[in-house]
C-alpha cells in the first residue's frame, strides 16, 4: 500500500505542472481527497494509503502556489513602465548591428552602461524616422561621450546594409544600427513610429516620445535629472478599427436591432490616424469611420467635392482660430494633435449615397464647430520658378526637382507659394537646397543652379473654411 501511495504522489507532481488542467484537478481532488481524509481521521486514521494521498495533496497545493502566471514574465520578457530599473538579463543580451566603427557584429546595451541612453526604433520605410536620422546624429556628436543614441529596426541585415548604401542619408551615417530586433520591442512596446526610449546613467526608464523630442535642451533635462514633464508616448497596443467607437448597452431594455447615428469624439491617445468604411450585411448597415483626424481634412471631405491636390499654403484659415487648424512651429506634433484632431464615425442604413454622407458630415461640422467650408481662387504672391539655358545638366546625385517643391509648399510657411513653370519637375537638384529656411537663400541656391526665380501675382486655387458663428 505505501509503494502504491508514493506512485500516486510523483504522478500528481507531473500533473501539477500542467497548467491548462491544473485548476480543475484541484477542485476534484480537493472534495475527494478531504472526504475520504474525514472519513480516515473518524476510522483514528487506520487505512495508512489514505495518509500518503493527504499528503500528496497538500504537496500540490504548494507548488500551485509557485507557478508563475503568463503575465508574470517567465513565458517572455516583461514590457517595462516609465520609472523601472532595466534588468541585468537586458544589459547583456547580444544584438546584432550593421555600420559599426569597428567593424563589429554583435554589441550589448553594456557597452553604453553610465551614459544616458537614447533607443530609436526607426524603420528604412519610415520617412520621418529616416528624416529624423541626420538630427540624432549630430546629437551624439555635440554630446560626445556622455550619451549613445541606438537605432534599433526590426528589418533583416541585408535590407539595412542596402539602405546604408544607396540612400542619401544612410550613405553619411556613421551610427551602428541594431537589425533583427525582436527583444527590445518587446520590452518597449509600440506600434507607431518614431519611438524613443530614453535611459538615463542609472539605467532608468525616464521616458517614451517621438523623435522631436530628441533635442539639446531635452537631452540637458535628462542628463541633469530634472523632473521631464513631457508628453509620454503610449501607443494602444490592442486597438481595433473595426470595432465601433460607439457602443451600445441594454441599460434595461434590449439593444434595438438597427441602430443609426453620427458622433464626435475627441483625439485617441495611442491610435494612428486612420480612415475607412465597414459593412454590416446583417444589420444592413455602412460604418464610415475617422480617427485622429484634423478638422480641415474633414472639411475637405464635407465640402470639396471634387477638389484638387492642394498644397498646405492653398488652405485658408479664420485668422483667430488658425492654431486649430495649423500647428505653431514652437508645440510638439503629438501635444498639437491631442488638442486638435478628432474621431468621427457615422453608422447609416446601407444604401445611403455618399453626396449623403458628406451633407450629414457638413451639418455635424456647422453644428459642433460652428464652421464651413468652400472652393475658391484666391490671389497671392508665388515664388515662380523657370528654366534657363544655364540650368545645370552634371547633377547625378540629389533629389527632384518636384519633391524639393513639395516640401517647401507644405512644410516651410517663410517661403511663399512655389510655382513650378520649368517644364522638367524630374530634373535633379542638390539636396543641399532642402537645407534653405528662408526665401533670400532659396533664391540664391536655385539661381546658382541656372533657375529663375521671380516674385509674382497669381490667381490660385484655394480652400477656406470660414467661422458661420
Amino acid at each position: 500500500m505505501i509503494k502504491t501511495s508514493k506512485s500516486f504522489s510523483a504522478l500528481l507532481d507531473k500533473v501539477v505542472n500542467i497548467p491548462v488542467i491544473q485548476i480543475t484537478l484541484l477542485v476534484i481532488l480537493f472534495i475527494l481527497v478531504f472526504q475520504s481524509y474525514l472519513t480516515c481521521f473518524l476510522k483514528a486514521l487506520k487505512n495508512t494509503t489514505m495518509l500518503f494521498t493527504c499528503i500528496a495533496v497538500f504537496h500540490m497545493f504548494s507548488l500551485s502556489a509557485q507557478t508563475p502566471r503568463k503575465d508574470s514574465g517567465a513565458y517572455g520578457p516583461t514590457p517595462l513602465q516609465i520609472g523601472d530599473t532595466i534588468p541585468e538579463s537586458l544589459w547583456s543580451t547580444p544584438l546584432q548591428v550593421v555600420n559599426h566603427s569597428d567593424g563589429k557584429k554583435v554589441i550589448s546595451l553594456n557597452d553604453y552602461r553610465g551614459k544616458l541612453i537614447i533607443l530609436d526604433f526607426w524603420a528604412t520605410w519610415c520617412s520621418p524616422c529616416v528624416a529624423a536620422l541626420p538630427k540624432l546624429q549630430k546629437l551624439q556628436a555635440d554630446f560626445s561621450d556622455q550619451i549613445a543614441i541606438v537605432p534599433i529596426t526590426f528589418q533583416k541585415e541585408h535590407i539595412v546594409n542596402t539602405f546604408i548604401k544607396r540612400n542619401e542619408i544612410g550613405k553619411k551615417l556613421n551610427f551602428s544600427l541594431v537589425t533583427g530586433d525582436t527583444l527590445l520591442s518587446t520590452v518597449f512596446p509600440h506600434q507607431l513610429f518614431s519611438h524613443l526610449v530614453w535611459i538615463d546613467k542609472k539605467g532608468i526608464l525616464r521616458a517614451t516620445t517621438w523623435s522631436e523630442y530628441a533635442n539639446a535642451a531635452n537631452i540637458s533635462m535628462v542628463l541633469e535629472g530634472k523632473v521631464l514633464n513631457w508628453t509620454m508616448k503610449n501607443d494602444m497596443l490592442q486597438f481595433n478599427k473595426d470595432m465601433p467607437l460607439l457602443t451600445s448597452t441594454e441599460n434595461g431594455a434590449p439593444v434595438p436591432s438597427k441602430i443609426y447615428y453620427t458622433m464626435f469624439s475627441g483625439h485617441l491617445n495611442g491610435v494612428n490616424p486612420t480612415v475607412g468604411t465597414s459593412r454590416d450585411s446583417i444589420a444592413k448597415s455602412v460604418r464610415k469611420y475617422f480617427i485622429n483626424i484634423r478638422l480641415v481634412n474633414l472639411c475637405v471631405i464635407a465640402w470639396g467635392k471634387s477638389i484638387p491636390e492642394l498644397s498646405a499654403k492653398q488652405y485658408v484659415y479664420p485668422t483667430a482660430k488658425k492654431s486649430m487648424y495649423v500647428r505653431p512651429e514652437a508645440v510638439y506634433s503629438e501635444d498639437w494633435n491631442r488638442e486638435n484632431t478628432y474621431c468621427y464615425e457615422a453608422v447609416m442604413p446601407e444604401h445611403t449615397s455618399s453626396a449623403d454622407f458628406n451633407d450629414m458630415l457638413a451639418q455635424d461640422l456647422k453644428r459642433y464647430f460652428g464652421i464651413a467650408g468652400y472652393l475658391n481662387r484666391t490671389n497671392m504672391q508665388c515664388l515662380v520658378i523657370r528654366s534657363t539655358k544655364t540650368v545645370r545638366n552634371r547633377i547625378k546625385v540629389g533629389i527632384k526637382l518636384s519633391d524639393l517643391i513639395w516640401n517647401f509648399n507644405n512644410t516651410i510657411f517663410s517661403v511663399p507659394l512655389i510655382v513650378d513653370e520649368t517644364n522638367d519637375p524630374t530634373k535633379l537638384v542638390s539636396s543641399s537646397i532642402m537645407q534653405c529656411k528662408d526665401l533670400i537663400t532659396l533664391r540664391t541656391s536655385l539661381e546658382a543652379e541656372g533657375y529663375a526665380c521671380t516674385l509674382e501675382d497669381r490667381e490660385i486655387e484655394t480652400f477656406t473654411i470660414h467661422k458661420i458663428r
